[in-house]
């Protein structure tokens, strides 16, 4: 039998895909009740399973959405943090020179360093360019 690929989809936590009838098994339990909501849906696109989740549990929806955006959060701060490495150690390589290199730069690499991390620290979507 082949491996399918893993599903990516946030709403898969939530959903058991049931092969043999092609379709997938709600798993969200109603708090008040205690009772497992256990929809049948067709098929497994999570279009359509996000759908059934809006409709019926938006509690859970609304979870999704917060798992979602601090996982976005932390994926751009190892992002920033590795620029910011990267950078600090390209202007390290550099410090032997009387000047750093970049584009007719004549200041200390300190200066550099600092632009940088402001850059990378307060931009939500940081990019290094540096001008003299």
């Amino acid at each position: 039998m082949f491996s399918s690929r893993k599903r990516e989809s946030p709403v898969w936590k939530y959903f058991n895909y049931l092969a043999d009838s092609n379709k997938s098994k709600c798993l969200v339990v109603n708090e008040k009740t205690q009772k497992l909501c256990g929809n049948l849906l067709a098929g497994k696109n999570p279009t359509n399973l996000k759908s059934h989740l809006s409709t019926c549990h938006p509690e859970v929806v609304k979870e999704i959405a917060t798992q979602t955006e601090q996982e976005k959060s932390d994926k751009r701060k190892q992002q920033d943090e590795g620029m910011l490495e990267s950078f600090t150690n390209k202007s390290l390589n550099k410090e032997s020179s009387p000047n750093c290199g970049y584009s007719g730069c004549k200041c200390s690499h300190t200066k550099h360093l600092k632009i940088a991390k402001v850059t990378v620290n307060h931009n939500p979507n940081p990019t290094l360019s540096l001008s003299p």
